[in-house]
């Protein structure tokens, strides 16, 4: 159930994807590639609300030289079709760049394009802790990256449909949620 344009409703979503997995571990990647490719219908069209396909390309390289490990990603996602406003994607939304204080009506597109690059430097490598009798793990690291952000509506996008921002941030690694992160970004856009 989601919130539509005339309060709750159901959105069906039927999808089909595959992805390919060569990384050294999905919690704290190190080396390695991932790539998926789904393709997804939403809606039901007509009246009722959205109607559309998204398609969906994901792809994440990793390498690491000893402490430091270096990490490119890629994600886009086209929506061919009928998508309401309250589905539109943002800059600094999940997926999204850091920088962007708030989101607003300016920021808004149907499709995106998301572009990180980013350095990790292990502080301190994970390393087994027991708290009140339960067993985890835990590391730290400092990260420094660039994002860019496009969002478009229609047509190609272009250099007014950009944002972009440069990021620094301490990440405390654990398991299940992969990292905490403590984050500083700037967008001089």
């Amino acid at each position: 159930v989601v919130y539509l344009e005339k309060g709750p409703g159901v959105l069906p979503e039927f999808g089909l994807g595959f992805a390919v997995d060569y990384r050294d571990s999905e919690l704290d990647t190190r080396k390695g590639i991932y790539f998926e490719s789904d393709v997804t219908h939403v809606g039901v069209g007509g009246k009722r609300g959205e109607n559309f396909v998204e398609f969906l390309e994901d792809a994440r390289a990793y390498y690491s030289i000893g402490r430091f490990v270096t990490g490119a990603t890629a994600l886009v996602r086209l929506r061919p079709g009928d998508v309401k406003r309250y589905d539109y994607f943002y800059h600094g939304g999940t997926n999204s760049f850091r920088g962007l204080n708030s989101p607003d009506a300016e920021h808004l597109g149907v499709h995106e394009m998301l572009l990180n690059l980013e350095e990790r430097f292990v502080l301190l490598e994970r390393r087994s802790a027991s708290l009140w009798g339960i067993n985890f793990f835990y590391g730290i690291q400092l990260v420094a990256g660039f994002d860019a952000s496009v969002l478009w509506d229609k047509g190609a996008p272009g250099w007014k449909n950009y944002e972009g921002a440069v990021y620094g941030d301490l990440h405390i690694v654990i398991p299940a949620l992969d990292r905490i992160r403590f984050e500083v970004g700037y967008s001089p856009d």
